[in-house]
């Protein structure tokens, strides 16, 4: 009996137990297949949503046209400023081979004297009388080798060559060089020729002064080994520019043979297009602004010396000497 007793006992047991691991098993289950389902809803939530906003079988739609930006608009400061007016375009000094009518026609001279050291010429009403007494051509003097500025008075230079300009009147720079300063005198001829007025005005043409051998102490032999020099070194950087030498007289300086002794002509015929000597009958060649003299003859004389000593020959602008006598 109680053998008996003892094995229900076993077995009821034994039946609690498996309730137990079953019921476990089941819950447990249940816990696995809910935390499963969690991750499950959440990495498909995404895609399913994007599939609504775009089908897979439909083309993404092309960008706004908004994204193409057009192009800034011009700043207030910019739309506000005025065009600026073209400059004027610059003169060209004429060439070799081409326009000398600047020294065929009736010139005046006006040298730093008249409008810059000594007296205050007023380069308008200087320019308004020119025309108005049939003058074409303005000799106009920039500079010398002892001034301290390559262009003695920039102000009245411009006055002189934009009246100039409105008078119909072509400009004619020259320059006094020393030859002491070879690199200056070069420089300041090179200025000359490209000077330009606010306007855009410049010269017509340039010739330097040889004259002078006061920098280079009254050495006749540098004052003519510089004359070389500088002209030779003046071709070169203006090798296509009409260039006109201002020379002494030769007829003249028969007087005094010994000073001008190898004052280099036949390079002045080489290297210059024109020559002007300073035949100056107006005050040198009588007592009576050259009233007594034949003028027509001198001029002949100072032509053909000049050509003969040059061994060749140039056109040739012969100068008067001071307006007062003439």
């Amino acid at each position: 009996m109680k053998s008996m007793m003892r094995k229900s006992v076993v077995r009821a047991w034994i039946v609690a137990m498996c309730f137990v691991i079953v019921a476990g098993a089941t819950v447990a289950l249940a816990e696995n297949n809910g935390h499963q389902t969690k991750p499950a809803i959440r990495s498909v939530a995404a895609p399913l949503q994007i599939e609504e906003s775009i089908p897979p079988h439909v083309d993404p739609p092309p960008p706004p046209p908004s994204l193409v930006l057009p192009p800034p608009p011009p700043s207030p400061q910019a739309a506000a400023s005025p065009r600026p007016k073209p400059e004027p375009k610059p003169k060209t000094l004429p060439i070799a081979s081409g326009d000398i009518s600047a020294y065929r026609e009736m010139g005046a001279w006006v040298d730093v004297y008249d409008y810059a050291i000594r007296d205050q010429m007023d380069p308008t009403a200087a320019v308004d009388e020119m025309a108005r007494r049939g003058v074409k051509t303005l000799y106009l003097q920039t500079g010398r080798w002892k001034e301290a500025n390559d262009i003695v008075n920039t102000e009245k230079v411009n006055l002189f060559l934009d009246r100039a300009d409105a008078r119909n009147i072509k400009v004619i720079a020259w320059y006094v060089p020393g030859f002491g300063d070879i690199d200056r005198d070069i420089r300041r001829s090179v200025v000359a020729m490209t000077y330009r007025t606010p306007r855009g005005n410049g010269f017509d043409g340039f010739a330097p002064d040889i004259e002078t051998r006061e920098e280079v102490g009254g050495d006749r032999d540098r004052f003519n080994a510089g004359i070389i020099e500088y002209s030779r070194r003046l071709r070169e950087v203006a090798p296509t520019a009409v260039l006109a030498a201002i020379v002494v007289d030769a007829k003249n300086n028969e007087r005094a043979p010994a000073r001008w002794e190898g004052f280099p002509w036949p390079e002045i015929g080489q290297m210059y297009d024109i020559v002007m000597p300073m035949a100056y009958w107006s005050v040198t060649k009588s007592n009576d602004c050259g009233r007594e003299m034949d003028v027509a003859s001198y001029m002949r004389q100072v032509a053909e010396k000049t050509t003969s000593l040059m061994g060749r020959s140039r056109p040739m602008h012969i100068i008067g000497g001071i307006a007062d006598c003439n």
